[in-house]
């Protein structure tokens, strides 16, 4: 190989390394727009059995195969979980979802997204799963430009939770 023909080809690899730097960078992208920013709401639960347990008779436990002997008969269906959320007064969200699965027996999964204007607003979320009143989170937030807030809502963590 020539020294023209190594010229080439190192000015064609600097090209193309140019290229793909220029295609890695551009164009920027921005997931909220300046002075905005994100209000995400993400959660998957599965509410309480839409029913009660009931005690099987000794007939009918006699009647089932010994593997399936329980003593105990629950309903395996869900009950629906229902989500509220206002934003300073405005009521953004209040959708009841299903729990998922044929039988519904599976986890009630919804997920939102709201832009929304930087700076503080007023933010009150309720869930409601069947098992009692409905967990409240009502509270002041500060949003600042291109800030994402997630929600997310843990039983375990004491209910609406922000990440």
């Amino acid at each position: 190989m020539t020294g023209i023909q190594r010229l080439w080809q190192v000015a064609a690899y600097a090209l193309f390394a140019a290229l793909l730097v220029l295609a890695a960078t551009r164009p920027y992208y921005r997931p909220v727009p300046p002075n905005m920013a994100l209000l995400q709401v993400s959660f998957a639960h599965a509410g309480v059995p839409d029913g009660e347990c009931r005690r099987r008779s000794p007939a009918e436990l006699e009647a089932l195969a010994p593997n399936m002997r329980s003593e105990m008969q629950c309903p395996r269906a869900r009950r629906s979980v229902s989500l509220r959320l206002e934003l300073d007064g405005q009521t953004m969200i209040d959708e009841t979802v299903p729990a998922s699965g044929l039988a519904r027996d599976g986890a009630s999964s919804l997920f939102r997204r709201l832009r929304v204007s930087a700076g503080r607003h007023h933010l009150r979320i309720a869930v409601s799963d069947g098992s009692g009143p409905a967990r409240l989170r009502d509270e002041w937030v500060e949003f600042a430009p291109g800030r994402i807030l997630n929600v997310d809502f843990r039983p375990d963590a004491g209910g609406v939770v922000f990440l």
